[in-house]
């Protein structure tokens, strides 16, 4: 009897017993290309993802600038292009933001971790400045300066700091006031200097005679001029009015997402105090490097965890299910969307966008998508599979994600051990064959940045074969066959369809579970290799496995198998 494989477009399948795998899957697919086709072929290769680093970069995060550049960082240290951007960090992992610091203004990339809250300016990375502006802590000091053209009455002053590079600028300090008879001008001393470095200008307001309205009195360009004379009568005042909402964001703030439709940033995350961790804090729009104010979520235990924008709505999660924010503008309100499956605590970067809704890793150990109504279990039939196995089972670990990336129609899982990606057209999984420490896509220049094998690799480029040099791993097991269960049939021989491009590869038989036999194979080009096995079984399988610096493709596995009472087959020849 003759038995064939011809078909293993459909990827991974590990549920059930190794005869139940369901026709057009594979019980391992370690190595397998991306594209969905009959023959079972190895993925493209993948080189460094910034040359211009030193080698190696073991990266725990790879961020992506508003071009699609890698922003690499390790555990201590930042690097964007040939520049460190910084070597304050602090073992977690950064989140990078791309936005623009002010309406209209260039983009800069906002760093948020423990150890650094910053920005820097894309394209040229000398200096991370701090993250908003902290306010003047003094006052300055104003007294009557002597004969002049002010109007009699009381006059108030404050001082912002402001920086030119970026256009932002800080709240006010509090207030100075003096009183002046009429014609009479005023004199203000003590005027605050900031330690920040970004600072080179400071802009000073003032209300009209007895006015409560603060507004731009002058901009003084520098940072260490403490003088300043008033002789400014009320009609000549710019016309622009002092903010009071540009307070900085706080060190505890340790999520941020941007949201473009509403131009605005985000923060959770927040452990500044007891009970904080249900907020939600906002930006004015337009200004990333200010908070507005902060919404309740309710959101109990750990808070809300992480937060994206899709389909031009804000979504938080927290670790009991999943929050809306209505609005557009203040009053936000946090609206829980009733039987949602909240996200693993501590799982905030296992969170992607997808034409179709948000992908995340949910406290029930299911990969999920989120349409803005429910989620619902994604590729449920396999990865319920991959996330319940137990230690004994033939993929031997438990999956738990710790990174995710969506693009190229495929939604890519990994932590250290595994990388697994899932396409959301063919809707089957397969396994790329290395353990990431971080993965993300480059949506401008669809590339799939990962750290693996020691280093920040573009991941599955066309056209090339290797990992940076390194042979790619393959490993791939056929479903089992059972032809007859009440009796033991005869496996005569194995016939294989490959190319393997002169590569040497294992060819295991699998009869009931243990290694029966194994052959080296090596064909330069596509060819029929056969072998004999001759021994008794229930259930057999076939496994190939080895390292590949070229394509290696299988089109088709037969097998001769002789069940008593039978005729036998007379093979291929």
């Amino acid at each position: 009897m003759r038995i064939s494989w011809h078909d293993f477009s459909k990827g991974l399948w590990v549920l059930g017993g190794k005869e139940q795998t369901m026709q057009g899957f594979v019980r391992r697919s370690v190595g397998m290309h991306s594209v969905r086709q009959p023959s079972l072929r190895s993925r493209n290769g993948s080189q460094r993802a910034n040359v211009n680093a030193p080698n190696p970069v073991n990266a725990i995060q790879i961020g992506v600038d508003g071009t699609g550049f890698p922003i690499i960082s390790t555990s201590t240290t930042m690097y964007y292009g040939n520049s460190i951007v910084t070597s304050s960090l602090t073992e977690d992992r950064p989140i990078t933001i791309v936005a623009p610091v002010e309406n209209g203004g260039t983009d800069w990339v906002f760093i948020s971790s423990s150890g650094v809250k910053g920005k820097f300016r894309t394209g040229t990375p000398t200096t991370v400045h701090e993250w908003g502006i902290a306010a003047p802590s003094t006052a300055p000091t104003a007294a009557d300066n002597g004969a002049g053209a002010m109007a009699a009455g009381t006059y108030q002053y404050r001082v912002t700091f402001g920086s030119s590079l970026t256009g932002s600028e800080s709240n006010p300090s509090s207030a100075a006031s003096v009183t002046i008879g009429a014609s009479r001008q005023v004199q203000l001393t003590s005027i605050p200097v900031s330690t920040d470095a970004q600072v080179d200008r400071r802009h000073i307001y003032r209300t009209s005679a007895g006015g409560s309205l603060f507004f731009l009195l002058t901009t003084i360009s520098d940072n260490s001029t403490t003088t300043y004379n008033d002789n400014t009568v009320d009609a000549n005042l710019n016309t622009d009015l002092l903010f009071f909402d540009n307070v900085k964001p706080d060190a505890g703030y340790n999520f941020p997402w941007w949201s473009p439709s509403l131009q605005r940033m985000f923060w959770c995350q927040d452990g500044s105090s007891s009970g904080s961790q249900e907020r939600i804090y906002y930006s004015p729009p337009g200004r990333p490097e200010s908070v507005q104010g902060f919404m309740r979520t309710g959101s109990p235990g750990s808070g809300i965890i992480a937060g994206v924008e899709w389909n031009e709505r804000n979504w938080a999660f927290g670790g009991d299910g999943i929050y809306r924010i209505d609005g557009t503008t203040e009053p936000f309100v946090a609206t829980k969307i009733s039987a949602t499956q909240g996200i693993v605590p501590g799982n905030s970067w296992v969170i992607a966008v997808t034409p179709s809704g948000i992908v995340y890793y949910a406290t029930d150990r299911t990969l999920r998508i989120f349409d803005g109504q429910r989620t619902i279990p994604i590729g449920w039939d396999q990865f319920e599979g991959l996330t319940r196995l137990s230690p004994t089972t033939e993929l031997d670990f438990i999956f738990s994600p710790t990174s995710i990336a969506y693009g190229r129609d495929e939604i890519f899982l990994a932590n250290t051990s595994r990388t697994l990606a899932y396409h959301t057209m063919a809707q089957t999984w397969r396994e790329l064959g290395v353990g990431c420490s971080t993965i993300t896509m480059s949506n401008p220049n669809d590339n799939l940045y990962a750290s693996f094998n020691g280093d920040a690799q573009s991941l599955e480029l066309q056209g090339l074969t290797t990992d940076t040099g390194a042979g790619i791993s393959i490993d791939w097991e056929l479903g089992g066959n059972l032809q007859d269960i009440s009796q033991h049939a005869v496996l005569q021989r194995i016939y294989l369809d490959i190319d393997t491009s002169n590569i040497q590869l294992q060819v295991e038989c699998l009869i009931d579970g243990s290694s029966a036999q194994e052959v080296t194979i090596s064909t330069p080009s596509r060819q029929m290799v056969e072998f004999n096995v001759g021994q008794t079984c229930r259930v057999f399988s076939v496994r190939i496995r080895g390292d590949a610096n070229d394509t290696v493709e299988l089109f088709g596995v037969e097998a001769d198998v002789y069940i008593p009472g039978s005729q036998p087959s007379a093979g291929r020849g």
